[in-house]
């Protein structure tokens, strides 16, 4: 049943949550919680488990919480964009209850569903129409998959910071600016990507850097917190740094390692050419191509085999495995004006990802269904009037 899949990927999700997953309560409070959940005829779970014991208890408890604050606040809509939450499950069976819609966007690009990502709504807002089936193969369960393109945050002072550093590049008369993404890398190099393997691009980057003096250098690294800490161990870094061409970004915001004002579609807005070091986990280069036309990407792991980019026709010139050729073929791109190095084929696919119309979107898929509801339309007609208002919903 649907009550009891939404109940399961709770479980997934708190079992996989970072946060702190058992409610407190006193032993004489025993006979109140197992009232509670008795209310409940098809738990269908095995009570001897004390582990399962609490998720079930926290699952309902959660639940009932979202459905006295939907109550309270007459609400009929329940929308989050983070839907890795393990709260997203007892607010959407809450509402659910209520006769109610349920919505789910999220930021993270992905290809393969975790445990964590697994949802049960009635409407996914994803990036494109391939998600479906992603989603739908790993067990989610949604009544509408609606392609609103990627979600790009808006920044206010995004124009500001673009002059900002196109000026700090025209004082050496820079012409093109290619911006490198840095995904990060594991203090233990068994387990994911290490220093030595993610300094290699940090040193082509540099080279190219030094070999031409009309390029410009912006280092956007994932947790910029640490990252001059890590590039002082690079052997090039000391001269490139003192060609007055890199631009590193060094702020970091209150309490997180990264930078939440400097998303990487701000400083892609102004690159010729974007780099993102790490196939697998490939949010910021894709964000990046919502600003820049030509976005490259380095497959540490042969990831291509298992990649949508696969599919991609132009590949060969936007997924590297070879620091030295993704090296000869930057070189090409800065005389070759024809080069056709990070350029992305132009296919529905990724149109819709591309659009940077998503929140106006998003937006006006509220404002239907909030009119409908208040209009005492019917919860199944109202998901039939937005499949038959948006293209390629499926």
């Amino acid at each position: 049943s649907r009550e009891r899949l939404t109940k399961n990927n709770f479980f997934y999700k708190t079992i996989n949550s970072d946060e702190d997953n058992d409610y407190k309560f006193e032993k004489g409070k025993k006979n109140v919680i197992t009232n509670f959940c008795d209310d409940y005829k098809e738990l269908n779970f095995d009570f001897h488990d004390p582990y399962i014991n609490r998720l079930l208890i926290s699952f309902f408890i959660e639940k009932k919480i979202w459905l006295n604050f939907f109550k309270k606040n007459q609400s009929k809509i329940y929308f989050t964009n983070y839907k890795w939450s393990k709260h997203v499950e007892p607010a959407c069976s809450a509402i659910e209850m209520l006769g109610g819609i349920s919505l789910l966007s999220y930021h993270s690009f992905y290809e393969f569903v975790s445990t964590s990502s697994i949802v049960t709504s009635d409407i996914l807002l994803s990036f494109n129409y391939n998600f479906q089936n992603i989603e739908k193969e790993y067990g989610s369960l949604h009544k509408l998959n609606i392609p609103v393109g990627y979600p790009t945050k808006v920044i206010n002072d995004s124009n500001i910071i673009q002059e900002n550093i196109k000026s700090f590049f025209n004082k050496e008369k820079v012409e093109k600016i290619i911006l490198f993404l840095d995904q990060g890398n594991m203090t233990d190099e068994r387990f994911d990507l290490g220093i030595n393997e993610s300094s290699k691009g940090f040193k082509m980057v540099f080279d190219i850097l030094l070999n031409n003096r009309n390029i410009g250098l912006i280092i956007k690294a994932k947790k910029p917190k640490s990252i001059i800490k890590k590039l002082n161990k690079i052997e090039n870094f000391k001269e490139a740094l003192n060609s007055n061409r890199l631009y590193i970004d060094t702020d970091f915001s209150e309490n997180n390692s990264k930078n939440l004002k400097f998303p990487p579609y701000v400083p892609a807005g102004i690159s010729d050419l974007v780099i993102h070091d790490h196939l697998v986990a490939a949010t910021a280069g894709l964000e990046s191509y919502t600003a820049c036309k030509r976005v490259v990407y380095f497959d540490h792991y042969n990831f291509i085999q298992k990649s949508l980019f696969n599919k991609f026709k132009n590949k060969e010139n936007i997924i590297f495995n070879d620091w030295e050729k993704l090296k000869m073929a930057i070189e090409e791109f800065i005389i070759n004006e024809k080069s056709i190095l990070g350029m992305w084929d132009n296919n529905d696919y990724l149109k819709i990802i591309r659009n940077n119309n998503s929140y106006p979107k998003i937006k006006d898929i509220l404002i239907k269904i909030n009119e409908n509801i208040k209009k005492n339309i019917s919860k199944p007609e109202i998901l039939n009037k937005l499949k038959d208002n948006y293209d390629g919903i499926s």
